[in-house]
């Protein structure tokens, strides 16, 4: 398979699993994403003192 062809399917196969690597402001916005889940999570079933995050 010639390079360019296996290039541009690497890249497709990334942008379609999204493999590529995330901007800041992706990270960013998935980590609050993740600590708001966790919060709600933790106060919904009423479990933070078994919560290493809230110790």
């Amino acid at each position: 398979m010639n390079d360019d062809i296996r290039d541009r399917l690497v890249d497709a196969e990334q942008t379609y699993y999204r493999l590529g690597i995330a901007t800041k402001e992706q990270a960013e916005a998935m980590y609050r994403l993740a600590e708001d889940i966790h919060r709600y999570l933790v106060d919904m079933t009423r479990v933070s003192h078994e919560c290493l995050r809230h110790g």
